[in-house]
């Protein structure tokens, strides 16, 4: 079950790449920065997560990050997540977030599992948001 909104952030691609070939289908890798709020404190949000297209037109992929609250509080994640091509460009995935700091301020989050919604456009806008699943 969905519980409370952990995790929100909105950004913008800065770098896309090409990965060499691994196996079926194309693989490429991005990397965003982003505002975030992180279970309510506001943060920034640096990025970088790699997409495969995979049979039925599906993409998958795996990512992680570096979260920093505007205390100087940091926390990291890795994640993963499938989705499809959006019409006109972008992606829609689905997937799983998991966080861990040694920050007192954020020491709650190293016990969540976090579902996603993470959405990408044409022009590399990205937004995102987590939920505790509980």
């Amino acid at each position: 079950m969905l519980g409370n909104k952990i995790f929100t952030e909105q950004g913008k691609v800065t770098s896309r790449r090409i990965l060499p070939y691994e196996g079926p289908g194309m693989r490429a890798e991005l990397t965003y920065e982003a505002e975030a709020t992180l279970i309510g404190i506001p943060a920034v949000q640096l990025g970088t997560y790699w997409t495969e297209v995979q049979q039925g037109g599906f993409v998958y992929g795996e990512g992680r990050g570096i979260i920093t609250t505007h205390d100087g509080a940091i926390a990291e994640w890795i994640g993963s997540g499938r989705g499809r091509p959006k019409e006109g460009g972008g992606a829609k995935f689905r997937g799983v977030l998991y966080l861990q700091s040694s920050a007192a301020a954020l020491a709650r989050i190293n016990s969540l599992t976090v579902i996603l919604e993470h959405d990408s456009d044409h022009d590399g806008n990205i937004e995102t948001i987590g939920y505790e699943w509980i």
